[in-house]
């Protein structure tokens, strides 16, 4: 199978982003933080690639890769950040 996942995106440290994966019909997607299904919801400090691959039967497909970005500290002085989201 040929997987797509999203968003690649910015945040804030902390900011959840909810990722989801597709194209893996039929299989269990297993991403790289250990969680299982479709879609995860992650609460990066830094900026991480979290990757997920699928299985079905004994075959497993390449990694799918997005990267989250964190800039900021959403201390409320810093203009990518206020409330802890993104500007």
């Amino acid at each position: 199978p040929t997987l797509n996942v999203q968003p690649s995106t910015t945040v804030c440290p902390n900011q959840a982003v909810a990722l989801t994966a597709t194209g893996c019909a039929g299989g269990t997607l297993t991403w790289s933080t250990g969680a299982t299904g479709s879609a995860i919801t992650v609460q990066p400090s830094a900026t991480t690639t979290y990757k997920v691959n699928c299985k079905v039967g004994i075959c497993t497909s390449a990694d799918a890769s997005t990267t989250i970005t964190v800039s900021g500290s959403c201390n409320g002085s810093d203009p990518i950040c206020i409330s802890g989201t993104r500007n």
